[in-house]
């Protein structure tokens, strides 16, 4: 059974997520718009590329043959 004291215990749980989750949140934004907002002065350099290239590697992509 529930007494007043383990409803506010579960209470004060609750707002210390609620608090957490709004800061971790807030910081993600803050850090994705930072990210998005500072250009990169090369043009069509980006900080994200979709692209990538990687060196020839030897027996890549590996294959079996029946």
């Amino acid at each position: 059974m529930l007494t007043e004291e383990n409803t506010k215990e579960s209470k004060s749980r609750f707002k210390i997520l609620l608090i957490s989750g709004i800061f971790g949140l807030s910081i993600g934004i803050g850090l994705g718009a930072a990210l998005r907002a500072s250009g990169i002065q090369a043009p069509g350099a980006k900080v994200l590329q979709r692209e990538q290239s990687f060196p020839q590697r030897d027996g890549w992509p590996i294959t079996t043959d029946n």
